[in-house]
């Protein structure tokens, strides 16, 4: 049974590689026919004039398709570097991106247990004895998801047009154009994400290979966490905002956000206050650092009732409209 469904599948493929001839020969033949007096009009004429044209599109549809494997085989290849290069580039790279890392001055001490990357190693790690692979797209997916975190924990995107489709390669140019980290970075991002485009797209790749991009973006990821920026997780949100001091009077519209902002290396926290149009926005959730650019509306000076301790305090004295967002939105 298998054999003959096997066969049917080579029927099916020669038919649908052979069908482009069998039209141009029969049209051809056609053709010849017409040409002919009226008793030369055979089916033997037809027959004489059809084989030649068939066999002749059949060799040029041949051609045809082994032209095109080519260029697919030929595009293929200037896609996708050999693995032995990308991973020559990448160790180049990260050996540069550790030589800069090591002139930086020292982080404080509990950088690495404010940035969360080593829960993300941790993931990394347990999947690498079951799948090397998944393991470097568990760890590809979570460099890409920083180099998100940084861009829009910052507001550094403002200068990217429709930043929340932007490609990570252009983020980090981005963050390099503003010296917020340096250019052996971006090559060691953008290598270790063309290996793992190369793996997923099923081109020649052994464990080894794989095992060895994983070591290197682990340095990647741990080097990404010196990259210094604020960390903004909201305190308390929804709260009303009032034009006196005596908080009587509410401002329509707008509400009182509070934040806990922190920078990731550890060395200050600080209490911030905005405006924002969102009544509500989960506490305990990161959000970005985006404004209200497009209109020329400020608030005036604002007062709230610390929901802790009931006592009223001053927001601002004067802001435009705070937009953040979700981080784990985007």
């Amino acid at each position: 049974m298998s054999k003959m469904r096997e066969m049917a599948s080579v029927g099916l493929k020669l038919l649908s590689q052979s069908y482009p001839a069998v039209i141009v020969a029969t049209l051809w033949s056609i053709w010849d026919l017409h040409q002919r007096p009226v008793n030369e009009q055979s089916v033997a004429n037809f027959l004489k004039a059809f084989a030649p044209a068939f066999f002749f599109a059949m060799w040029f549809v041949g051609q045809w398709l082994r032209a095109g494997k080519q260029l697919a085989d030929d595009k293929d290849s200037k896609q996708f570097e050999s693995m032995h290069n990308l991973l020559k580039t990448l160790h180049e790279a990260v050996a540069a991106l550790n030589k800069v890392d090591a002139e930086a001055p020292e982080p404080a001490a509990d950088v690495k247990t404010q940035s969360g990357d080593d829960e993300a190693i941790r993931l990394v790690l347990n999947e690498l004895p079951k799948s090397p692979i998944g393991a470097l797209v568990i760890l590809a997916a979570e460099i890409e998801r920083k180099v998100r975190r940084i861009l829009f924990s910052t507001g550094w995107f403002n200068g990217l047009p429709h930043a929340d489709r932007t490609s990570v390669k252009r983020s980090m140019d981005e963050l390099a154009r503003l010296k917020q980290i340096p250019s052996a970075m971006v090559e060691s991002v953008s290598t270790f994400l063309k290996i793992r485009n190369r793996v997923l797209h099923g081109k020649p790749t052994t464990d080894a290979e794989v095992l060895r991009a994983v070591d290197l973006g682990l340095q990647i990821l741990r080097s990404m966490s010196g990259i210094r920026f604020d960390n903004r997780r909201v305190r308390h949100s929804g709260l009303d905002a009032y034009v006196d001091r005596a908080c009587v009077q509410k401002r329509d519209g707008v509400w009182v956000l509070v934040l806990d902002t922190s920078s990731n290396d550890g060395r200050y926290t600080r209490i911030e206050t905005f405006p924002t149009k969102q009544p509500s926005i989960p506490e305990g959730h990161f959000v970005t650092y985006e404004w209200d650019l497009t209109s020329d509306e400020e608030i005036g000076d604002t007062w709230y009732l610390d929901p802790t301790s009931g006592e009223a305090r001053n927001a601002w004295g004067s802001s435009r409209i705070f937009t953040g967002r979700d981080i784990e939105t985007l």
